[in-house]
């Protein structure tokens, strides 16, 4: 019925296929965004930070808050030069109300980079700010609904005094 070059050549293609599919989802992998609970959306805000995915970061927001092309654009080179990482995030919710809105807060977390980690409570030196999200639900997808950007936000926070950096060369 089919000659034996057809079906060698059709068991080549088919390999050809499989190789490319394998390679396109190796190569071009993004992260998965779970935006199906609060935490999830929060969970895959850092994951997409921690991968330089801009397209993941931008699906956590609502359309109204969601970076421009230009910002992403900006974010994804600073992203991919930028060695850090953030783990062991641990995150508290309080839920609206209404069920449809949502403050997470990151309560402690690790934030690695140049060789080196240090956890978010050791670097704000007991001070009681932490770092939170505002999402609303829409539909059945949990997304960031504030501008700032990456997305963080201090609520009650006082800036800690800072030395000024003398940026004279010592030459008048």
């Amino acid at each position: 019925m089919f000659s034996t070059a057809w079906i060698a050549g059709f068991v080549v293609a088919l390999i050809v296929i499989g190789i490319a599919v394998a390679v396109y989802f190796i190569a071009f992998k993004k992260t998965s965004v779970d935006l199906s609970t609060p935490e999830a959306t929060v969970n895959s805000y850092f994951d997409a930070f921690n991968n330089a995915d801009t397209d993941a970061l931008a699906a956590c927001y609502t359309t109204a808050r969601k970076p421009n092309q230009a910002a992403l654009d900006a974010m994804s080179g600073i992203l991919e030069n930028l060695d850090l990482k953030y783990s062991n995030i641990k995150l508290k919710t309080s839920m609206g109300s209404d069920g449809k809105t949502a403050d997470v807060t990151v309560e402690d977390c690790t934030i690695s980079g140049a060789g080196q980690s240090i956890t978010m409570s050791q670097l704000m030196q007991g001070q009681t700010s932490s770092v939170g999200f505002k999402l609303i639900k829409a539909g059945d997808e949990w997304l960031i609904n504030e501008e700032s950007a990456p997305g963080f936000n201090m609520p009650g926070s006082t800036p800690k005094p800072t030395t000024p950096i003398d940026t004279t060369d010592g030459s008048s």
